[in-house]
């Protein structure tokens, strides 16, 4: 039996300061929220308005606010993110000193109310509370995931539609009509899409990435956008070094190559992937060090990785540098000759992030300079041709994007976008919007 909890709690009057909160909240560290399921945290949200906030939490028989006191007090990382948020928060007006989100009292409750009636048809067939749910995959989900999806949506009494495979954009068009969720992969959803389901309420990116969604077109429809944060991770985090050994041992061609061990891999963004590369790297017996300002130094550290200051700093002291930039209007092509020429002359640069992140032209005047400059990525870049004939045994690209083509994170991304998807219509739980 779950039990559902309301606080509140009060934000600094500062608008600077509740975007930054705002924005911690987008890359909630990993450790937190493993924190939080473990005591027992079925579901959470928090809603904003101005500088109060109120957290909806849903919970389960073991949990208890002691129990879940000791946990935070006994991990490093969950207390340096709370001493993080202080520079954010502040306690409620006559809340004692020192003490942050504070109980609420309930004072209405409708299922204590008088019976519901009946629900009424609409139209098309269906309850008043029925949901029609579209799953569109040009890349099919694995069957599991799709057997797993299924029975979500089943048991919570909405119907699923599948579009698998589709060629023709306009079969996409059709099937979103009267679709109020929808789920996809790295299908586009544009304004055209958008535009042909009027009754749509949400969509969600099965994985990390969400550049194949206009979430402004998305806002303007009042359309909520998710993505499913961390189910890859472990994939896209074994592709780094997968690429990175091929590299090494000079595409197993039978010349001698290198060992990863007691080298030193530096990690541009560290979100979740960034941190499973990292927790890899270690059984590698590899160095590692990390660049994101918009992570604290103490989450970093609490990992055992080395925080540094500058994007140059973390250039010049690797051997490996792996890019898990997203794609912004900030990122793309961010990584061209000013950055990688502080390399090291022999540095390899892997990039399981975007294409567009790095600036090909100079790349590619780096590796014409430094003939020991390696390079490998997780998607062919556009000068592919040019890059394998330049440079032969020294780049190496996989034939499309595959840092989620594993069973396993086929599996979790779908499964968790279902989930999300009950958890938005059933409980208002908008945990990992992203417009």
């Amino acid at each position: 039996m779950h039990t559902r909890y309301c606080l509140a709690l009060d934000l600094q009057d500062d608008p600077a300061l509740i975007a930054e909160y705002e924005a911690h909240h987008r890359r909630v560290w990993p450790e937190v929220v493993a924190s939080i399921r473990r005591a027992g945290v079925v579901s959470m949200a928090i809603y904003r308005r101005d500088t109060r906030l109120v957290m909806l939490m849903e919970v389960d028989e073991t949990f208890s606010f002691e129990r879940k006191a000791a946990f935070d007090a006994a991990d490093p990382a969950v207390q340096a993110w709370e001493a993080l948020m202080w520079k954010y928060q502040r306690a409620l007006p006559g809340a004692p000193p020192g003490s942050k989100w504070q109980l609420l009292d309930k004072i209405f409750d409708l299922p204590a109310q008088a019976p519901e009636p009946a629900p009424q048809p609409r139209p098309g067939g269906g309850s008043a509370m029925s949901r029609t749910i579209v799953v569109a995959t040009e890349k099919p989900f694995a069957k599991v995931a799709v057997s797993g999806i299924a029975g979500i949506f089943r048991d919570a009494g909405y119907q699923c539609r599948w579009l698998e495979r589709y060629t023709d954009k306009a079969d996409y068009v059709r099937a979103v009509a009267d679709a109020d969720g929808l789920i996809v992969r790295s299908d586009i959803v544009d304004a055209e899409v958008l535009d042909a389901a009027p009754a749509l309420k949400i969509v969600v990116r099965a994985g990390a990435g969400y550049d194949n969604i206009d979430l402004k077109a998305a806002s303007a429809r009042g359309i909520v956008a998710m993505n499913t944060p961390g189910q890859n991770s472990n994939a896209v985090a074994e592709l780094v070094f997968a690429l990175m050994l091929t590299l090494a041992r000079r595409g197993f061609t039978g010349k001698d190559g290198t060992e990863l061990r007691g080298k030193t891999i530096g990690i541009h963004a560290y979100g979740h992937v960034g941190a499973r590369v990292a927790a890899i790297a270690r059984g590698f017996g590899m160095e590692a060090c990390a660049y994101d300002p918009y992570v604290p130094a103490a989450r970093i550290e609490a990992d055992g990785v080395t925080p540094l200051s500058s994007a140059d700093e973390l250039y010049r002291l690797s051997d490996y540098i792996s890019l898990h930039l997203p794609k912004t209007k900030d990122t793309v092509q961010s990584v061209g000759y000013a950055l990688l020429s502080q390399a090291k002359p022999t540095a390899t640069l892997v990039n399981t992030a975007r294409a567009e992140v790095v600036d090909e032209a100079g790349l590619m005047q780096v590796m014409s300079e430094r003939q020991g400059f390696l390079y490998g990525a997780d998607v062919a870049p556009a000068r592919a041709a040019e890059f394998t004939e330049k440079f032969p045994g020294r780049c190496v690209f996989t034939a499309k994007k595959m840092g989620a083509q594993t069973a396993e994170a086929n599996i979790n991304a779908g499964l968790a976008a279902a989930r999300q998807i009950v958890g938005f219509f059933e409980r208002g739980d908008a945990t990992f919007r992203v417009n």
